[in-house]
């Protein structure tokens, strides 16, 4: 949706008529411009519009889409996540094959609302891995005045390798430790009924990914209610069982 307001206008300092100001918005985008008040201009400032509309849309497409990193597929070919774990197992480690995105399909599902508790509902960006029929969930939590958008990639990334990876969004300026409590309520929900996000998932395997307060909402993941303890800033993973 775009919309045109005509502004009029009177004398500039110097004493030039500035005219009409053409405004064109589309979303949250406003685009001006200012045109001369004569007839040959008529013709032009449709034009002008006609442009300005068509940048604006650009500009909104733009900041709308989401755009990955381009990134090769691994030379390896398999079938299945057990067919890849099997291959990876009977060969000297190489991390820096990880770079590569994996072998497999992703299936996304964006800006899921999962209802975890009538107080809670997290909100996901969910990564499967077409080719697994149970696999484990890696869930990434952001940090400080981040979001799950952030960290989508790394979701998918994951997901191509044979996991599951769903990014979620918490409060993006902590109380931390509340955001911990989040966390295990969601995990918590996830493990008794996993339908919640996809009956694909394999609960006895959930792990727990934060980046800088991400993570330290995920150590406080591990402080029961009411009791006290330190929480320090850093990146971690962790398996929950």
């Amino acid at each position: 949706m775009h919309s045109r307001g005509l502004a009029t206008h009177g004398q500039s300092p110097t004493g030039i008529k500035l005219g009409t100001r053409d405004v064109v918005r589309v979303g949250h985008l406003r685009i001006s411009s200012v045109l001369p008040v004569t007839a040959a201009a008529t013709g032009r400032s449709a034009f002008r519009i006609a442009v300005l509309v068509l940048i604006a849309l650009m500009a909104h497409s733009a900041g709308c889409a989401r755009r990955f990193p381009e990134t090769e597929v691994t030379p390896i070919k398999v079938d299945t996540p057990a067919e890849l774990q099997r291959y990876l197992l009977s060969r000297k480690p190489d991390v820096a094959q990880f770079r590569l995105r994996g072998p497999f399909a992703v299936t996304e599902r964006r800006d899921l609302a999962i209802p975890v508790a009538s107080d809670l509902t997290v909100a996901a960006d969910l990564y499967l891995c077409a080719a697994a029929r149970k696999a484990p969930l890696i869930i990434v939590l952001h940090g400080l005045d981040n979001s799950k958008a952030d960290h989508a990639f790394q979701a998918m990334h994951l997901a191509s390798w044979g996991m599951h990876g769903m990014a979620i969004d918490l409060p993006k300026r902590g109380p931390w430790i509340a955001n911990g409590r989040s966390l295990a309520r969601l995990v918590d929900a996830i493990h008794r009924t996993p339908q919640l996000v996809d009956d694909r998932i394999d609960t006895d395997k959930i792990i727990l990914v934060g980046h800088s307060f991400g993570a330290t909402s995920l150590a406080c993941f591990w402080i029961p209610p009411g009791s006290a303890g330190n929480c320090g800033s850093c990146c971690s993973g962790s398996p929950f069982r």
